[in-house]
């Protein structure tokens, strides 16, 4: 995607990575980073690789522990989560209009 992939404020995406759906697997790239301002929900279970230049996170990122019985290894095997970040630009963040982190000389706007 080549540019910003923008969750607005209001709004929830539930990514269709976990065990037996379409994107399990597959690898994800955010060419011009990933701004999450409303919700984001990446399902226990999933199995998902996401590289961008960066990710803010201005809303929520939710992200359940896997399930129950899980093996947790640092090997590259079952299902995971990996979000790789790459680039050596400057990136600056400026807070979305839609949340209270909007601010100028110290007010609220």
């Amino acid at each position: 995607m080549s540019s910003e992939v923008k969750i607005p404020c209001g709004e929830c995406v539930t990514l269709d990575a976990g065990p037996g759906q379409d994107m399990a697997g597959h690898v994800l790239e955010f060419e011009q980073g990933l701004n999450i301002v409303g919700k984001l929900v990446i399902p226990s279970g999933a199995d998902i690789q996401l590289i961008t230049k960066y990710v803010f996170v201005q809303g929520l990122l939710e992200m359940p522990p896997p399930p129950q019985g899980t093996t947790i290894s640092s090997e590259d095997v079952g299902p995971k989560v990996k979000i790789t970040l790459y680039g050596t630009d400057d990136i600056f963040f400026t807070a979305d209009n839609a949340t209270d982190n909007t601010h100028v000389e110290g007010e609220a706007v």
